[in-house]
């Protein structure tokens, strides 16, 4: 196939999947789920002087991502604080990401049978590459200012691992009972492909410091599909030393930094509180949880708060458990048979690990925008095997297989449009997080600090009927009633949150007093200070405890 007819294949992927997230332009900011605390308030990296680029350069909130502070300074230059564009740069991002996989598929399938025609090479590398930009499990990485981190860090991974292939590629020679191989060139061209390869890398490195696990993908591609005459390490340690140095070099700054940026909001959490014995059983669901929502995603929320003890007797840990250990024993097993089975199951787990319980940071147990680069390999493959079907059934089979195909992605499709607009404003956001998981209490907590008391009341007076016996949910529902001068209602269910909390940990019952009279007090305050009818307005999360929303420029 012609470069400019893969090129215009190509930007056809990537116009679809722009098309698909464009709604998610006219978004708002969620302003009190990281979009507040890192671009609308924080004044810091508003700027592109040195000062501003230094700040940019240090850990911050948890995170190290120099680079994508600056997409953000740029942004802020061009548009000021209008979400419109930067949830545009986001969309555009993940669609030029989208494109760039087509053509990182189309390459990898070929490599396992040079012998493919460009026909189903190309239909089944757009498959691979919709299935992956068009999953609902990407609404979260496109359709949230905050993380940007992931689309560009998306854009440098894929281009790094391009480029590779371009400069493995560039020489066919037979072997190996018959079975085609590669080998780089010695060339001037190679090399530099070599080094622009490594560049990406680092700006990949600079966008989300996850990325660390790009030169272990690059081994593992390297045994397969690309079926190197020499071992991997030999290839990387012996042909090319200044870039695999580099590679590591570049892995290692990438590991610190990112294990600055935790320790400085000391939100790693010790063995104190996850056990090695949690965290053993976290990690498989972890695994678990995105290949099984690759799979069939259902209902997604946007956060999967971690508020329950593991056990291995749980469905919701024995099943993955079982589920991890039987992929691994065939990945090692069939690894002659299905070696691309190994290497895209291996590959999927050295980029989710860092993610999994073993580091277990934040809120959450598991998160939708950790799957972004983790399920590449598992798409490629899903690509791999159409590929693989069409090549030999004949027309019937054929366009029977290539119907069912679309019509995956165009489900897919349908699935990411529906989900898109929860990510449309904070009321949605937490309201659909309530709605997933009622016991959810940061869920509870963040819907009740958008000050749209109204919807946060009803909202909690459906979770509390059918779930009557949620602690944390009673006390912002009686909260929310005294606010509204229903002064009865919220007793009652003050008093009912007071029994339950003695019943379930008598020792903290003095606290939850102290805390519920504070409570009481400011909301006295606020109802003297403003009409109730101003209070979404005037007193925008200022009810609990939070500092008055700065006014945009």
């Amino acid at each position: 196939m012609k470069v400019s007819n893969r090129l215009a294949i190509s930007l056809v992927v990537s116009g679809i999947t722009a098309l698909i997230f464009w709604p998610s332009t006219q978004f708002e900011w969620l302003k009190y789920w990281d979009d507040g605390a890192h671009l609308m308030w924080n004044e810091q990296y508003k700027g592109l002087s040195l000062t501003y680029l230094w700040w940019m350069a240090q850990p911050f909130l948890g995170q190290w991502m120099p680079l994508t502070w600056l997409s953000w300074a740029i942004d802020f230059t061009l548009w000021g604080l209008d979400p419109v564009a930067y949830h545009r740069t986001n969309v555009l991002l993940h669609a030029a990401n989208a494109g760039l996989l087509f053509l990182v598929a189309r390459r990898m399938i070929r490599a396992v049978n040079p012998q493919y025609t460009d026909r189903i090479l190309a239909v089944g590398a757009a498959f691979a590459a919709l299935l992956w930009a068009l999953h609902p499990l990407r609404v979260e990485s496109v359709a949230w200012v905050n993380e940007r981190r992931d689309v560009l860090c998306g854009l440098f991974y894929l281009l790094a691992i391009l480029t590779y292939l371009v400069a493995v590629e560039k020489k066919e020679c037979g072997g190996n009972g018959g079975i085609t191989t590669y080998r780089p060139e010695r060339s001037g061209a190679a090399t530099g492909l070599f080094a622009m390869s490594v560049l990406f890398f680092a700006l990949a490195v600079l966008s989300k410091a996850l990325a660390v696990t790009l030169p272990i993908t690059v081994i593992l591609i390297s045994y397969y599909p690309l079926r190197h005459i020499r071992p991997s390490w030999s290839l990387l340690w012996q042909r090319v030393p200044f870039f695999a140095v580099s590679a590591v070099l570049i892995s290692l700054v990438g590991t610190i930094m990112a294990f600055v940026a935790i320790a400085q909001m000391d939100v790693l959490a010790t063995v104190q509180y996850i056990t090695i014995e949690d965290r053993l059983l976290i990690t498989p669901y972890s695994l678990w949880f995105y290949l099984a929502k690759t799979v069939w995603p259902g209902v997604l929320s946007p956060l999967y708060e971690l508020t329950f003890t593991p056990h291995l007797l749980q469905w919701r840990y024995f099943i993955p458990v079982v589920g991890v250990s039987l992929a691994t024993w065939l990945a090692i097993g069939a690894r002659r048979t299905w070696p691309g089975w190994t290497v895209a199951w291996f590959a999927y787990v050295i980029a989710v690990f860092p993610i999994s319980g073993v580091f277990q940071n934040g809120y959450q147990i598991v998160a939708s925008r950790y799957s972004y680069l983790a399920t590449i390999p598992l798409l490629i493959l899903a690509g791999g095997v159409l590929v693989a079907a069409l090549d030999r059934l004949r027309v019937p089979a054929y366009v029977l297989t290539v119907s069912t195909a679309v019509g995956v992605v165009v489900a897919l499709a349908a699935g990411t449009t529906a989900y898109l607009p929860v990510f449309r404003d904070g009321i949605s956001f937490w309201i659909q997080a309530v709605r997933v998981e009622p016991s959810c209490v940061a869920c509870s907590d963040f819907l009740v600090h958008q000050a749209k008391f109204r919807v946060a009341h009803a909202e909690m007076a459906r979770v509390i009927d059918r779930h009557p016996d949620l602690q944390e949910q009673r006390f912002q529902i009686g909260m929310l009633a005294f606010m509204y001068a229903r002064g009865k209602a919220g007793e009652a269910h003050f008093t009912e949150y007071l029994r339950q909390a003695a019943e379930r940990n008598p020792g903290y019952i003095a606290r939850i007093e102290v805390g519920r009279q504070q409570h009481l007090a400011l909301a006295r305050k606020v109802l003297m200070g403003s009409p109730q009818t101003n209070l979404n307005d005037t007193f925008e999360g200022a009810a609990y405890g939070l500092a008055p929303v700065p006014q945009r420029p």
